[in-house]
């Protein structure tokens, strides 16, 4: 008799947030967002709709936004991360079965592009502005420390 031990790793203590993905966290844990993805019929669907309003985007040049309203542990900061893994063209991402006639589907025209994708979180920011704005300076400023902050009179 095969015990489910033997086929599936079980911790041996689970604590509240050992299952959830920090957005910010997604885009440089990739691989382990991407490793075991299971993508439902239902979560394909929404992988094709957030492709489609980014092909919008793309095609109509203008700026357009959409959010993911779902209770604590659903699976956002998942989807999230296996979105952008999609967009930065991450082979696990390419390859999850689930999702192949997606990604045939925005092959090139949205998939194969390149995009920079700026982490940042809500919380303990007084505003959506301050969250935003800091989040992609302080992203930007990560991948280049040697330059010049915007807000420290370098642009107006």
């Amino acid at each position: 008799m095969t015990l489910i031990s033997e086929v599936i790793a079980i911790p041996e203590a689970v604590h509240p947030g050992d299952f959830v993905l920090k957005r910010s966290e997604g885009i440089t844990h990739g691989d382990a967002a991407v490793a075991d993805y299971v993508a439902t019929p239902e979560l394909a669907c929404r992988f094709e709709e957030a492709l489609a309003l980014i092909k919008s985007a793309l095609t109509s040049g203008s700026s357009m936004a959409t959010y993911r309203d779902d209770s604590f542990g659903a699976g956002k900061g998942h989807f999230m991360a296996v979105l952008a893994a999609l967009l930065e063209n991450h082979p696990r991402g390419r390859a999850i079965p689930d999702l192949a006639r997606v990604v045939a589907q925005y092959d090139g025209a949205v998939l194969g592009r390149r995009f920079l994708h700026v982490p940042y979180h809500l919380v303990g920011k007084q505003s959506l502005e301050e969250a935003v704005l800091e989040g992609y300076l302080g992203y930007v400023a990560s991948l280049h420390p040697d330059a010049e902050r915007p807000d420290e009179g370098g642009a107006s």
